[in-house]
Order: structure tokens, then sequence, then C-alpha cells
């Protein structure tokens, strides 16, 4: 295992950047949405209460098909 994640993830960033590159010279976009942004604050907030409060706590989403409706 690389001590250093970006040796680790190097192959994963390529794709990721090369994807947005196609996206975008077909004049679209391809990438995390607002709710990937929203999923991981959530998960970050229930890390932070777990940690605070010494026990696991469930990660709360909304309903997903309500929320973009």
């Amino acid at each position: 295992m690389p001590d250093d994640f970006r040796v680790r993830f190097a192959t994963a960033y390529d794709i990721e950047v090369q994807r947005w590159v196609n996206a975008a010279a077909r004049g679209g976009i391809d990438g995390p949405t607002a709710w990937d942004g929203y999923a991981a604050a959530a998960v970050c907030t229930a890390g932070i209460q777990s940690l605070q409060e010494g026990r696991p706590v469930a990660v709360e989403l909304a309903n997903r098909s309500e929320v973009l409706a």
C-alpha cells in the first residue's frame, strides 16, 4: 500500500478528469452533483457526532426522489 494517496488513486483521478474533459467537449457535464455534496456533508456530520459522542451514528439522508421532484 503506497504511503501517498496520490499514488494509490492516480488512475482514478486521471479517469475522473478525462470524463470531465470528454463531457465538456460534448457540451455537457459529468461529475458530482449537488446531491453528492449533500450526502458527503451528511456523512461528515454523522462522523463528527460519532467522534464527539463515542458511539456509532446513523447517516440520515432526505428521500432523494422527494427532494429532486
